[in-house]
């Protein structure tokens, strides 16, 4: 196969596979078989008897193109193939195709690249909530040692360091050690426990309200990326970009144009012949729920 290749030009390695294949089913392969077979493809391209055909692959997309279909059907059952009027269309077809199907996966490969600086950033941040979380676990405890410390004002002397008062919200009344400031007062002190529960508090608060909009993005953002892989044109790619850059998670660095003729949802036939729609992004499953299903729709 590499002799034939390096030889003659115009010759693919697919070509003289697909000749190797073609003797291998015709069951003889004989010098002389090989070397008739080669000369019958080099006579049919002498006189123009060609037959042109694209390969597919199992998501229709070109494989390759041949020159002679009728001599590779036969032991090619499991591949799919295209005929073609002429050898040109068939080569137009062939590189117009690849070239788009490149630049969907250079595409899609910049949006999921964008996609996921994204999430890494949402996640730092999940992470730093979780610790605020973590660091603020105590604040109760704040709050217990100010009305501990107001109960106990009458017996805490100006510049005394800790004081031991007996802890009446527990069962066992156990007693309680709080060291105090010196420099401060007793009601100061008091009031100073209060100003670390109440800032415990609002970074508690504020902590949990963010995770849980940082958990929503993250869901949000992990879903997107499983639609980008799913994505099989550059207008399905381009409507995700859309959704992204209005839901503000992407920059829009310049002004994206509005699809003339939006992609329709994936649509299935249930056993029981029913019609499945399924979005192809969250834009057509908010509309699909939203605008489209009918009270009597599942």
């Amino acid at each position: 196969e590499k002799k034939l290749v390096s030889l003659y030009t115009g010759i693919s390695p697919f070509f003289t596979a697909d000749l190797r294949d073609n003797i291998l089913y015709e069951q003889d392969n004989s010098i002389s078989a090989i070397i008739n077979s080669f000369l019958c493809y080099i006579k049919k391209a002498a006189s123009n008897e060609y037959n042109p055909c694209i390969m597919l692959s199992e998501q229709n997309k070109p494989v390759e193109f041949h020159a002679f279909f009728g001599d590779i059907a036969p032991h090619n059952q499991l591949s799919t193939f295209k005929p073609y009027a002429s050898i040109s269309e068939a080569i137009d077809f062939y590189f117009i195709e690849k070239a788009g199907i490149n630049n969907l996966v250079r595409k899609k490969a910049d949006l999921t690249k964008i996609v996921s600086q994204v999430l890494e950033k949402c996640n730092k941040k999940i992470d730093i909530n979780k610790d605020k979380l973590v660091q603020v676990n105590d604040r109760e405890k704040f709050k217990l040692f100010g009305e501990l410390l107001t109960a106990n004002l009458y017996k805490i002397s100006e510049g005394t360091q800790e004081i031991s008062v007996i802890n009446y919200y527990s069962e066992t009344q156990d007693e309680i050690v709080i060291k105090l400031d010196p420099n401060l007062t007793p009601s100061k002190n008091a009031q100073l426990f209060y100003k670390k529960f109440n800032k415990a508090k609002n970074t508690y608060e504020a902590a949990n309200k963010q995770l849980s909009l940082l958990l929503t993005e993250q869901s949000y953002l992990e879903n997107v990326l499983y639609e980008i892989e799913l994505c099989e044109d550059e207008l399905s790619l381009d409507e995700i970009k859309e959704e992204l850059v209005a839901e503000k998670l992407i920059p829009s660095r310049k002004k994206i144009k509005k699809t003339v003729e939006p992609s329709k949802p994936y649509s299935f036939k249930s056993s029981d012949g029913f019609e499945i729609l399924v979005g192809r992004n969250n834009r057509q499953n908010d509309k699909l729920t939203l605008k489209l299903a009918r009270n009597c729709d599942i």
